[in-house]
């Protein structure tokens, strides 16, 4: 489980994280800019399609594949829901997440040597396979990867 704090288009706070996330991503992540974790080229559309999910309120259903400090890749499927920040001030999104599949972690390992800067192995990137919004009432946004 994850709750993300969208600050600003380029820092998305990641306000409190389940033990189990923590472990798989390597660490204690909370209070750290959940795009530091996205590769550099995805951060503008990662950052968009979240705030596109408070800006008309609705879900996301997403996969996603995380690269592991063992360079192992997890699947994950994850369910984020906007929330109210009883405080006021940022929007919150609620994400709770489950790995799926360990199907394919012998061939993606094969191709491990790809990432050449070992320290960035912590989590090296997160990586959309496929995204879609559901709506709660209020319709979905016009956002597409």
């Amino acid at each position: 489980m994850l709750v993300y704090e969208l600050i600003s288009s380029d820092f998305i706070r990641i306000r409190l994280i389940g033990s189990t996330v923590e472990e798989r991503f390597g660490g204690s992540r909370t209070g750290t800019n959940y795009l530091d974790m996205v590769e550099e080229h995805r951060k503008p559309s990662a950052s968009a399609a979240l705030w596109s999910q408070v800006e008309k309120p609705c879900g996301m259903h997403v996969l996603l594949e995380q690269e592991l400090m063992s360079g192992r890749i997890a699947y994950i499927e994850a369910v984020g829901l906007p929330i109210s920040n009883t405080e006021g001030g940022h929007p919150l999104i609620l994400f709770q997440n489950n790995e799926i599949s360990r199907d394919r972690d012998d061939l993606l390992l094969e191709n491990w040597d790809q990432f050449d800067d070992k320290e960035d192995r912590l989590l090296k990137c997160i990586r959309v396979s496929e995204r879609r919004f559901f709506d709660l009432g209020a319709g979905i946004p016009d956002f597409r990867d």
